[in-house]
C-alpha cells in the first residue's frame, strides 16, 4: 500500500502541476524579474557609495569620460567588469552635473530604452 499511495500522491501532485503551469511560469518570471532588479539596484548603490566617497576626498566626482578608468584605478577590485553592467547585460549610463559636483547613474531597466518607467535612476550627493 505504502508504494500505491506514493504514486497516487505522485501522480496528483504533477496533474496540479500541469494543471497550474501557466500560473507557475508566471510567478517564476515574476520572481526572476524582482531578483534582476534588487540586483541591479544593489550594484548601483555600490557604485554610487564608491562615488561618494571620491567627492569627499576630491570635492567632485570623476569626469564621464574618466569613468571607467577611475573605476579601474579607485576601486582595488571592489568592482568587477560584471558589476559595470545592469541584470540585462547594458552597461551603467553615468553622467555629472556642471562643475562634477553631481551624478546620475542610470540604468535603461528590462527594456534597455532611456526614459521609460522600468528604468532604476541614482543621482547624488
Amino acid at each position: 500500500m505504502n508504494v500505491a499511495s506514493a504514486l497516487i500522491t505522485t501522480a496528483l501532485s504533477l496533474g496540479i502541476v500541469a494543471t497550474h503551469q501557466d500560473e507557475i511560469e508566471a510567478f517564476i518570471t515574476e520572481v526572476i524579474h524582482e531578483v534582476q532588479m534588487v540586483t541591479t539596484a544593489a550594484n548601483m548603490r555600490t557604485i554610487t557609495q564608491l562615488l561618494d566617497m571620491e567627492y569627499i576626498q576630491r570635492r567632485r566626482y570623476p569626469r564621464e569620460d574618466d569613468f571607467l578608468a577611475w573605476v579601474e584605478k579607485n576601486t582595488q577590485q571592489r568592482l568587477l567588469e560584471k558589476d559595470l553592467v545592469d541584470s540585462w547585460g547594458n552597461p551603467f549610463i553615468y553622467t555629472t552635473g556642471k562643475n562634477g559636483k553631481s551624478f546620475e547613474l542610470r540604468s535603461n531597466g528590462p527594456d534597455g530604452i532611456a526614459g521609460t518607467d522600468d528604468d532604476l535612476v541614482i543621482t547624488g550627493p
